[in-house]
């Protein structure tokens, strides 16, 4: 995973790639997919290259690799992994790039990368951290943000972007 800095520059590095696929982490437990939507986002480009969003530990931030998810307990047989899994369920990378509201990103590439940073109006922050991003493709507009933790997706034609998120999101494009 990647800090604020060296984040930015990465993903600024996929803009006019063709997104092959969307992927999201999904929570399997007791054989069935729980619905949480807060877990990794992964994208694939036509060339090979990949973008591993998700939220940083530190409950505000958004961190990206550049290598594919995977699951560390995957191929694991020992007894402590079994029973892990019995309790707690397993992670799988699911393919949603057929999914309503997604298909319309893949063959497309992003022009636009808008970085989201953490603004807290009773708090002066020297450098906010880097919260999110706002990736326009075409007319789309997809919205990848960590808050408390979790990560969040929104989908958005660009003219309507933010207006139903949770938070008050202020755009820093002095850099």
């Amino acid at each position: 995973m990647l800090d604020k800095n060296q984040a930015l520059p990465i993903i600024e590095k996929y803009k006019n790639k063709p997104i092959k696929a969307l992927y999201r982490v999904v929570h399997i437990f007791e054989g069935q997919p729980v619905v949480e939507n807060k877990l990794p986002f992964q994208i694939d480009f036509d060339d090979g290259t990949v973008a591993v969003f998700d939220a940083a530990l530190d409950a505000e931030s958004l961190v990206v690799s550049t290598e594919k998810w995977y699951d560390l307990m995957e191929g694991r047989t020992d007894a402590d992994a079994v029973a892990y899994a019995e309790q707690y369920g397993t992670w799988e990378l699911m393919d949603i790039s057929d999914s309503e509201g997604f298909s319309v990103f893949i063959g497309q590439s992003i022009h636009t990368v808008l970085p989201i940073e953490l603004c807290l109006s009773h708090i002066a922050i020297d450098n906010p951290p880097l919260t999110g991003v706002q990736l326009q493709v075409g007319n789309k507009t997809l919205i990848v943000v960590a808050m408390w933790e979790e990560l969040h997706i929104y989908l958005s034609d660009n003219d309507k972007a933010f207006k139903e998120l949770p938070v008050k999101v202020v755009y820093n494009t002095s850099k």
